[in-house]
């Protein structure tokens, strides 16, 4: 009896010099990097939040850092 047939395997990975993301995936992020931070939100406070930031020429990013900042420093953090 023959057994399954093996399907061909996808290759050797490329080296380091050939990966454009190569060491860039597994650094510390700096102070002045951005890392993806998600939340899930009332849809009231994201309306208000869309109108102060087009007032206030300011982006919703900053608006959520201000935020979060002012809030841990109030809480002690």
């Amino acid at each position: 009896m023959v057994g399954p047939t093996r399907k061909p395997g996808k290759g050797a990975p490329p080296s380091l010099s050939q990966s454009h993301t190569a060491n860039t995936n597994t650094r510390t992020p700096s102070d002045t990097d951005r890392v993806l931070f998600n939340a899930r939100l009332p849809p009231a406070l994201i309306k208000r939040i869309k109108i102060y930031a087009v007032e206030n020429d300011i982006s919703q990013q900053e608006i959520a850092e201000q935020a979060l900042d002012a809030w841990l420093k109030q809480k002690g953090a």
